[in-house]
């Protein structure tokens, strides 16, 4: 038991100086190595903003926004409801594919859409990254750019045929 209590601690002396070696590296790291990280925080934020916890979700159905005032929730709701999401409350890429389509867009950017979305690479989604794919699509449709950190209840939602909020 002795020997396993001084591999644990060479382990973790060995992972402080793998660290520190570390740190030396990125204060003198040219600048492609440090826009790398920077990309991977992003990659990671983004990850969090879409992953985020049920508890955000909740802070939107309890403020005083009225569902008029929320066309982007109203056609997350129209369009979730349009589809069969699968015991997990997932729906796949091939569900998606008709909503998708019906934005207009070419299947490149949409692809793109997804990407930024399934950042899990699963090839499904759940309902909040739902409503970050609706609000990316109609970014691509004003010309904008793709922003996640922009995408909130009140987002002017895309324009897809059939899914008329007007009519439901």
């Amino acid at each position: 038991d002795d020997d396993d209590d001084d591999d644990g601690e060479e382990d973790a002396s060995a992972l402080q100086q793998k660290e520190q070696e570390e740190k030396k590296v990125e204060s003198t790291a040219p600048d492609a190595v440090v826009e790398e990280e920077r990309q991977e925080d992003n990659v990671n934020d983004r990850e969090d903003l879409i992953q985020g916890d049920d508890a955000n979700a909740e802070e939107v159905v309890e403020s005083d926004i009225s569902p008029e005032d929320m066309p982007l929730v109203r056609l997350c709701q129209l369009v979730w409801s349009s589809v069969e999401p699968d015991d997990d409350l997932l729906i796949d890429g091939g569900q998606m594919r008709e909503v998708m389509m019906a934005s207009n867009l070419p299947v490149d950017q949409l692809g793109e859409v997804w990407g930024v979305v399934d950042t899990e690479h699963l090839g499904k989604i759940d309902y909040r990254q739902l409503g970050f794919i609706l609000g990316l699509i109609g970014q691509v449709q004003r010309g904008e750019e793709l922003d996640l950190s922009s995408i909130g209840p009140q987002t002017p939602p895309p324009v897809l045929e059939g899914f008329d909020l007007d009519q439901e």
